[in-house]
């Protein structure tokens, strides 16, 4: 590999300014270096890595991040994530919902299964709307590693569980799979709360959202 094994290197043999190595440790590039994203964002700023003192600092160990902190960045920085879906993350790492994970259908799975079924669905809220000729019914677009995710609410489901559609990033509910041609959706019968202390990753409003009309009982 002409460029070596190092982010010294790299910057010596790449004639790039400091906010393009910036740029390309953010996203996660100098991993290949065997870097933590914060280690090499470090050493992108100092570029291009001449002493400024007469001796060296010790040598700095950086706490390393675990995956829904690496996501969080992610979203931060560039709205979406760099590497692992956060929903698969979630699902593999720290289930918080009342529901066994393995009942689970992904999106990806839902084109080969016949209407009416009744099914457990997970995913990141990517957008929530309630148009005005949909006579009170909610549309929600969810998103998990495998595509995407319609749900549908009734004006009465959405009542008894507007506050988890609206506060919640996630979503985990149970539903009847409708089908319509090529197109399926999730008509919503139950909207499950994470357990109590768990942490969910808190992730920044969707450009575009509709804001929802909250139901004329809860006002």
């Amino acid at each position: 590999n002409r460029l070596g094994n190092t982010i010294e290197r790299f910057v010596q043999d790449c004639e790039l300014a400091r906010d393009e190595v910036t740029a390309l440790a953010a996203a996660g590039v100098f991993a290949e270096f065997d870097m933590t994203r914060s280690a090499a964002l470090w050493r992108a700023e100092a570029s291009p890595f001449k002493p400024m003192l007469d001796s060296e600092d010790e040598a700095f160990e950086w706490r390393s991040e675990n995956r829904l902190e690496t996501i969080r960045k992610d979203f931060r920085a560039f709205g979406t994530s760099l590497g692992e879906h956060p929903a698969a993350v979630i699902r593999q790492s720290q289930w918080p919902y009342p529901v066994s994970v393995d009942k689970f259908v992904r999106a990806g799975e839902l084109a080969a299964l016949p209407a009416d079924l009744d099914l457990f669905v997970f995913g990141m809220v990517l957008v929530k709307q309630s148009p005005g000729s949909a006579k009170g019914m909610v549309f929600v677009t969810l998103e998990d590693e495998t595509g995407f995710i319609n749900l549908a609410f009734t004006p009465q489901v959405y009542t008894r569980y507007y506050r988890l559609v609206d506060q919640q990033p996630f979503l985990c509910v149970v539903g009847r799979l409708q089908r319509v041609n090529e197109s399926h959706s999730i008509l919503v019968k139950r909207v499950f709360d994470y357990r109590a202390g768990a942490s969910l990753l808190a992730l920044p409003p969707k450009k575009g959202d509709t804001e929802l009309v909250k139901p004329r009982a809860f006002r």
